[in-house]
């Protein structure tokens, strides 16, 4: 840390650093959650969604798609669904 000139740390303070890389990195959140003593892993959704990756396209096309499938039209702007038609 020296050699780097980082000023001194507790490990407390790397929880951020460790949650939000794990999370990048594509860890289970509960498994993070549980390395963090949390109840659950609800406040990592919270805090840290940012940093789960989107590896499913997970921007409302799917459920576009399953809700037209099923006879109903879904008009998704960005993640929310605006209108549903039957």
């Amino acid at each position: 840390m020296t050699a780097a000139k980082l000023r001194k740390r507790t490990m407390y303070q790397t929880r951020h650093s460790f949650a939000s890389n794990a999370l990048a990195a594509g860890e289970n959140p509960a498994w993070v959650a549980a390395q963090l003593a949390h109840r659950g892993a609800e406040i990592l959704f919270d805090v840290y969604a940012r940093y789960i990756p989107n590896k499913t396209r997970k921007d409302g096309s799917a459920f576009a798609a399953r809700m037209e499938g099923e006879g109903h039209q879904a008009v998704v702007q960005g993640r929310q669904v605006v209108e549903e038609r039957a």
